[in-house]
Formats: structure tokens, sequence, C-alpha cells
């Protein structure tokens, strides 16, 4: 797995407060002016530029998981 980073944007009240600490989430942007478009928030709060880096996949993506569930049931027919 090639090694990749990520820069994204957050709200810095979520990031100082909530990031990982909540069972609800953060939201991330791609860019400051996303986020400036879609929180309202981000003039009294701030933003904050983050990395994101992939550790691990926890579960393996299976992007035709459900089409083979399907061909097996018709197959079982």
């Amino acid at each position: 797995m090639k090694e990749r980073i990520i820069k994204v944007y957050a709200c810095g009240v979520d990031f100082q407060h909530e990031l990982g600490e909540v069972s609800d989430y953060t939201k991330v942007y791609s860019s400051p002016e996303d986020l400036k478009r879609q929180a309202p928030c981000w003039e009294e709060c701030g933003i904050v530029e983050l990395e994101v880096k992939l550790s691990k996949w926890i579960e393996p993506q299976d992007l035709f998981k459900n089409v083979k569930k399907k061909v097996a049931k018709k197959t079982k027919k």
C-alpha cells in the first residue's frame, strides 16, 4: 500500500472538542473555501488544516459484494 497523506479542513472547535471524542462525526472539507460555504461558524470557530494518513484497512474493500450475492442467489434457483 502506497503511503498517501491528504490535507483536509475542519472547524476549529470541532477539532478541539469533538474529533475522536464524540460518537457523532466531525465533518471535514476538501478546501477552506468549501468549509466557508457550508459552515457559517468558521469566523468564530476558525479553520484548521489536518493531514489524514491511512494506517490500515480494518475491513477489506469489496466493491462487488452485493453483485456477488445476487448472482449466488440466482444460481441456487
